[in-house]
């Protein structure tokens, strides 16, 4: 199963790779298209103009070349050779223009001299080309301010739409676990597409179990796509009234994650919803928190920068929606440069591994469960199944026994007041260690679940 896992999100990395993904366009489409394959999304087209809240989804755009000519004739920071090179959303230039005026439009990263910057500008129309700043520094002693360089930039920006995908994975209630992630990046590695694939490839494990919630999937641009994703129109109706996915959510979401930066590690990062106690965060204590031992500083409160989970938290929505990281994109310096070019494998299987956990441990944690035994403890003996020691050895009460001790927790603990997942807290167990002898007490008649 392992093998499999790794095998396939290495062909769809290599496909993925090469397309110049932004916030709309073709290669964004064709990345979603390719995904679907895993996934099976609906799309969701929403024209530029859009108000969506108090966003306003921008032209579509696409970028087929660029390049700069040196006075030399040579052609340097090639979009064919690198998209990064070109700064996404860039309006279309076909101009000779000073050395010195052409500075104003380079970007580097002096830290990162031999990297190339991922630079966009979406919302505000302007130009521009990315390099290295060893090449920038090379070039800044070479020529002097007059002189003339050719700028090349094809690319065209006008209306068009912003595509999302969704797919829903029923279990047995309506009510919701969202996974979301985000598809936008070019040539970007951890930052992007270890989300997706780690999304992906989540979905086909899920498909294995029998679900108490529906799992809602998203896929869609960082930021404005959740954004529109939450105003959109659904084709649903309460009282004669059209919902919005995020009316939807507001109703029927129990627990939701974002998936980004996953594809380095050995560190897991958790970014708590702005609730901050929510049963998306005790999952994913349970799951994370005692049982490894880089989680100490591992497990982040929420803050109101970064990804989609600044829509979900917004104070309109305040959603149950945390984040799962492995090396943030504040831990690495590759991030948003052309050094952010690979993923650790291992990491990526143990990460899509330790989603499906979290969301098995959500898909369980808020039950309740009753003891059909108040009054004192059962009388194991007259069980039909041998659940528990009926010879009493020497010391054999003093060495340690994982079921016996999660068999009394769950007798005593299941009073019909307390959760899964409070239980497991409180008693020091991992929740999907417990599933067993909870099914098996349930078999048995010990235990009746409340709600």
């Amino acid at each position: 199963m392992r093998t499999e896992i790794r095998t396939t999100m290495q062909e769809y990395f290599d496909e993925l790779w090469p397309l110049n993904r932004s916030i709309t366009g073709e290669d964004y489409r064709k990345s979603l298209a390719t995904l679907s394959e895993l996934v099976p999304v609906n799309y969701i087209d929403i024209p530029s103009g859009t108000n969506c809240h108090n966003w306003i989804i921008p032209d579509e755009w696409n970028c087929r070349n660029g390049w700069i000519t040196t006075p030399d004739e040579e052609h340097i920071c090639p979009f064919s050779v690198n998209n990064l090179h070109v700064v996404g959303y860039s309006t279309p230039v076909n101009m000779e223009i000073s050395w010195q005026d052409l500075q104003e439009h380079i970007h580097t990263v002096p830290e990162l001299p031999n990297a190339i910057p991922y630079i966009t500008s979406y919302y505000k129309k302007t130009w521009g080309f990315c390099m290295p700043h060893n090449q920038l520094l090379a070039m800044q002693k070479y020529y002097s301010a007059g002189d003339l360089f050719h700028a090349y930039i094809d690319s065209d920006l006008g209306p068009g739409s912003i595509r999302l995908g969704e797919a829903i994975l029923k279990g047995k209630s309506s009510r919701e676990i969202l996974l979301s992630t985000y598809l936008c990046h070019p040539s970007m590695a951890n930052n992007e597409l270890s989300g997706p694939l780690v999304w992906a490839m989540v979905y086909k494990e899920l498909l294995k179990y029998n679900l108490q919630h529906t799992i809602r999937f998203y896929i869609g641009p960082e930021n404005i796509g959740a954004v529109a994703y939450l105003a959109h129109n659904s084709n649903q109706y309460w009282e004669g009234k059209e919902l919005t996915i995020g009316a939807i959510l507001l109703n029927r979401l129990d627990a939701g994650l974002v998936i980004n930066c996953v594809g380095l590690g050995p560190e897991y990062t958790y970014k708590r919803s702005r609730q901050g106690d929510t049963l998306i965060d005790l999952a994913a204590w349970n799951v994370l928190g005692p049982w490894k031992d880089s989680i100490d500083d591992g497990f982040l409160d929420f803050f109101p920068d970064g990804s989609d989970e600044r829509q979900y938290c917004s104070p309109g929505y305040n959603l149950p929606v945390g984040v799962f990281m492995r090396k943030p994109y504040w831990g690495y310096p590759e991030y948003h440069t052309s050094a952010d070019n690979k993923l650790d494998w291992d990491v990526m299987e143990e990460s899509v591994q330790t989603v499906v956990d979290i969301v098995l441990t959500a898909d369980r944690g808020n039950e309740v469960w009753l003891g059909t035994v108040q009054m004192g403890t059962p009388q194991f003996s007259q069980c039909k199944e041998d659940i528990y020691e009926s010879t009493m050895e020497l010391n054999s009460f003093n060495r340690p026994n994982f079921n016996r001790k999660v068999l009394l927790d769950l007798c005593n603990y299941c009073d019909g007041e307390h959760t899964l997942l409070e239980i497991a807290e409180r008693c020091g167990h991992k929740l999907l260690d417990m599933l067993p002898m909870v099914e098996r007490l349930n078999y048995l008649d010990y235990l009746r679940r409340k709600q």
